[in-house]
C-alpha cells in the first residue's frame, strides 16, 4: 500500500482525517492569493488590535507596504512592538472614521471588543463573549482618505487592499476612505448578522453600501461562535472590486482548488 495511505489510515484511528486544504473556505489562504491576483501596493489595516491577522499576511507571501491603525493603547503597545522590525509596516495610535474628530471609545473585557457603541444589552445577557463596558478613553479619528496619503508615497496607494474591525463601525470608516475609493481593490469587513453593539448597521445595510460603491463578495468566513439555536452571529467578509481583471490568465471562471 502506498505509505500516504498507510499514514491516512493509521491517523484516521485515532482520529484525524486528512485531506487537502481547499482555499475557498480558508480566509488565511484566500486573502494572499487575491492580493497577488489583484497587485495589492498597500494594505490599509483599520483596527489592527495587536497585529497578529496581519502579521498572518506577511507569512503568506504579501511583500507590500502595510499601514496599521489602532487607537486602544494597549493593543497598540503590541501592535508597535510586532511591526517595529518591519521596515514596510507603520503604525498609528488612532482610529478611522467619517470626520477628523475625538471621540469616546468603550472598551470591555474581550481585548478585541473596544468600539465606539455601546454593546447591546441583550447581547451581554446571551452571549458571553459580550460584557458590560468596562470604561472609555478619548482617541483621536482620522480621515482614511486625509492620513493614509500622508503617510506613505501616492505610488504605493495605486491598489489598496483595505481591511476593516472595528466592532460594528466599519462603515463609519469606509465613508472616511471615500476619496480613495478607485484604488480600492479588496475589502475586509465583518458583517453581524445578529445585533452585537447598539445602533450598528444591519448586514443588509452594509451589503448594500458596498454594492453601491462597485464591490462584490468574493467569500464568507463564519466566526466561530454561533447563538443557542446555530444561528451565525458575525461572518468576516471579501469583497473584491466588480469588473477588475486578475493576474489569471485563460478562463473567466477562476478556481482556487
Amino acid at each position: 500500500m502506498d505509505p500516504q495511505a498507510l499514514i491516512k489510515r493509521w491517523l484516521r484511528k485515532i482520529g484525524v482525517e486528512v485531506g487537502r486544504t481547499n482555499p475557498q473556505v480558508t480566509l488565511e489562504l484566500l486573502l494572499p492569493r487575491l492580493m497577488f491576483e489583484f497587485d495589492v501596493t498597500c494594505l490599509a489595516d483599520v483596527g489592527a488590535n495587536d497585529g497578529r491577522t496581519t502579521a498572518g499576511l506577511r507569512k503568506g507571501g504579501y511583500s507590500g507596504e502595510i499601514v496599521s491603525f489602532e487607537p486602544d493603547p494597549a493593543a497598540f503597545s503590541v501592535l508597535a512592538s510586532r511591526a517595529a522590525t518591519d521596515l514596510l509596516w507603520r503604525t498609528h495610535q488612532t482610529a478611522i472614521g467619517r470626520e477628523r474628530n475625538e471621540k469616546s471609545l468603550i472598551l470591555s473585557a474581550g481585548p478585541t471588543l473596544g468600539s465606539f457603541l455601546p454593546p447591546d444589552e441583550n447581547a451581554i445577557r446571551h452571549w458571553n463573549f459580550v460584557s458590560e463596558p468596562l470604561n472609555s478613553i478619548t482617541v483621536p479619528v482620522q480621515r482614511l482618505d486625509s492620513i493614509l496619503p500622508e503617510l506613505v508615497d501616492l505610488s504605493v496607494l495605486d491598489r489598496i487592499f483595505l481591511k476593516m474591525d472595528i466592532q460594528g463601525w466599519d462603515l463609519e470608516a469606509f465613508a472616511g476612505a471615500t476619496g480613495l475609493l478607485e484604488k480600492i481593490v479588496i475589502i475586509q469587513t465583518n458583517l453581524s448578522l445578529k445585533t452585537i453593539y447598539d445602533g450598528q448597521p444591519t448586514y443588509r445595510e452594509q451589503l448594500d453600501v458596498f454594492e453601491a460603491a462597485g464591490f462584490e463578495p468574493a467569500g464568507f468566513f463564519p466566526w466561530p461562535i454561533m447563538d443557542h439555536n446555530w444561528a451565525l452571529i458575525d461572518v468576516r467578509t471579501v469583497f473584491v472590486r466588480q469588473g477588475l481583471r486578475s493576474n489569471s490568465k485563460g478562463t473567466d471562471v477562476k478556481s482556487l482548488a
